[in-house]
């Protein structure tokens, strides 16, 4: 348990500065913003916003696209591909584009409809005979493209877990269903690569082969692959991706070396690609299913099937409705495609804005009535800052003084505010106005609009009414913190301040005089048959663990003798000692868990 803890943290600039513009390839000429209807004002304001998520690393490096009329209008990069390597983020460059493979993936098999090769209210099992089971018998082709086949997220703990995409999708069937198939949207990697794995069966050849063969090529998405030789030049081009921990720090966990991280092409995830590339295959659903040279690579049949408003889309392994900054708008899913739609809008109505993201910091969209396409790509795994912007694409391209006019009585409650506690201890909570409404930005999550306050000043979360918020004026007016409440328990006291200000406090709150360095030594994990090294960073006690990419820091002690990981408070240890006061070991708590780690000898003795 306190190894799953851990593990479920690590795998789910010093000057910011922008690439000068650059052509964004063939098809997309550039234009000046306002001969196509777009202020340069707005656009350079977006830059700013940019700019400034990286300069206080909500993101560490992003490339930005907009295109109208297929005319780009912005082009730009913003900080780090590589910011280990001092290498800046360059327009071109090559992303992995992690969950929005779901969609080119969901256009494979529309293909494949059209030609009658797969038939969307067949069983899975008449493809892969694997789901011939009692349990899995029932799924249809369409509940799994829609992410109704009762899935779990995922069954893999690893990359390299199967051999290859068949084995990989039918192992799904050795794990329980989540839920009954057909009866909810419950989004789902497993799913998607069991989507993946249908293709692969029925088109007869490998899913990437085939998606490159009907979809990649006919777009003309040179710059996508699912993998490539070592010698190809485009790695060169690929960005490495980092990991935000709850810490706020940001962690390299993957830097491309001539090799995809996916050890074959899956359903879920794994396709490498542009910005530029990516809006192409937008643009050939706004367009019906035509390329840019007018070829047709889908069906209108198929677009529309994709694009349909199946089930309202709730977030990743939650039942929460999915957030969105776009205002008035609801998150639908169709079938491997998002879709923004008004709150009120009728079920045959058409969706304004099409989409897909991925995790480690993708998004694009397409307006088809206003023929705008707008990507913001990143890789930095963890942020919602991409989904931030959202509300400011909505305000500086569409409703300007969306955000004029808020009440005076606001004006007290914004501003920044810093737990000393929790996950997010020294993270920075923003209260602002946002589409019009108070809000909170939550680190590494999304900005939750406020209901107004109830008769004892409570406000809660628009999407989630069990977190409630109350704020606490001072005597003069101000406001110094607010206290709130999640699940229906209290959770503490936020007080108004940076993370600047927090770390001064955890400065003057550390033991004066205690010495770390008796902790040191190498330990040993039995269950994971490694030996753990505990030293001192900084005048921090970290542990070391062959099999954890990162080093673990702990806080601490507190008084009862525990120091608690930085990245999980849930895991705590507490060292043992002998009658002589000798280190001996120590004791990892987590999970209802109580695990030994005798000590096997001191750093020196290596």
């Amino acid at each position: 348990m306190i190894r799953n803890l851990l593990l479920s943290w690590i795998l789910s600039a010093l000057t910011v500065f922008a690439a000068a513009p650059q052509e964004p390839g063939p098809g997309y000429p550039a234009a000046a913003p306002e001969s196509v209807g777009i202020s340069s004002q707005a656009l350079d304001e977006l830059a700013t916003i940019v700019r400034g998520f990286c300069a206080r690393e909500k993101i560490l490096g992003a490339e930005v696209l907009v295109i109208k009329d297929r005319k780009a209008v912005f082009h730009q990069g913003f900080g780090w591909s590589d910011r280990d390597d001092q290498l800046p983020m360059e327009p071109g460059t090559i992303f992995n584009l992690r969950s929005m493979t779901k969609s080119v993936v969901g256009a494979a098999a529309q293909i494949l409809v059209d030609e009658g090769a797969l038939e969307l209210e067949a069983p899975v099992a008449r493809y892969l005979p694997a789901f011939d089971t009692d349990s899995h018998r029932a799924i249809t082709v369409d509940q799994v493209l829609t992410h109704r086949g009762g899935f779990p997220l995922t069954i893999l703990t690893g990359l390299d877990e199967h051999p290859d995409l068949q084995t990989q999708a039918c192992a799904v069937v050795e794990e329980e269903l989540d839920s009954e198939p057909g009866s909810k949207f419950w989004y789902s990697d497993a799913g998607a690569d069991v989507m993946g794995a249908l293709v692969e069966a029925a088109a007869g050849e490998p899913l990437d082969a085939f998606v490159r063969r009907r979809l990649l090529e006919p777009l003309g998405m040179d710059d996508s692959f699912f993998s490539l030789p070592p010698d190809d030049p485009r790695w060169a081009r690929v960005a490495s991706v980092y990991m935000l921990m709850p810490s706020g720090d940001w962690v390299r966990f993957y830097k491309q070396e001539g090799k995809s991280l996916y050890p074959f092409a899956w359903g879920s995830q794994s396709l490498y690609g542009t910005p530029a590339d990516y809006c192409r295959f937008l643009a050939m659903w706004a367009d019906g299913g035509l390329a840019a040279d007018g070829a047709r690579v889908l069906s209108e049949r198929a677009v529309a099937s994709q694009i349909e408003a199946v089930s309202p889309m709730t977030a990743l392994g939650s039942p929460m409705s999915m957030p969105t900054g776009f205002p008035g708008m609801q998150v639908w899913y169709g079938r491997m495609a998002v879709l923004y739609r008004p709150v009120d809008a009728e079920a045959d109505a058409p969706s304004p804005v099409l989409s897909h993201s991925g995790s480690d910091g993708t998004i694009a969209w397409v307006w088809p009535e206003h023929d705008l396409i707008a990507a913001v790509f990143t890789q930095s795994r963890g942020s919602a800052g991409v989904l931030r912007l959202e509300a400011d694409l909505h305000r500086l391209l569409f409703e300007p003084e969306i955000n004029a006019g808020a009440p005076a009585e606001w004006q007290p409650l914004l501003g920044i505010y810093t737990p000393d506690e929790g996950s997010l201890a020294g993270r920075e909570i923003e209260v602002l106005v946002y589409n019009g409404e108070l809000a909170v930005d939550v680190p590494g999550q999304m900005v939750f609009a406020l209901t107004e306050p109830d008769e004892d000043g409570w406000r809660a979360f628009q999407l989630d009414a069990s977190v409630r918020l109350r704020f606490l004026p001072e005597p003069d007016g101000s406001v110094a913190a607010f206290e709130f409440v999640a699940g229906g328990e209290e959770q503490g006291v936020i007080r108004r301040g940076t993370a600047a200000a927090y770390r001064e406090r955890q400065a003057a709150a550390a033991p004066a005089g205690l010495d770390l360095s008796r902790y040191t030594g190498v330990f040993n994990d039995v269950e994971g048959d490694a030996e753990v090294r505990m030293v001192v960073i900084d005048g921090q006690l970290v542990a070391e663990h062959p099999k954890v990419p990162i080093p673990l820091k702990f806080k601490g002690p507190d008084e009862g003798g525990f120091f608690t990981l930085e990245v999980n408070p849930a895991v705590k240890i507490r060292f043992t000692e002998d009658e002589n006061g000798a280190v001996t070991g120590y004791d990892a708590h987590g999970g209802g868990e109580v695990l030994p780690r005798p000590k096997l000898r001191e750093l020196e003795d290596e």
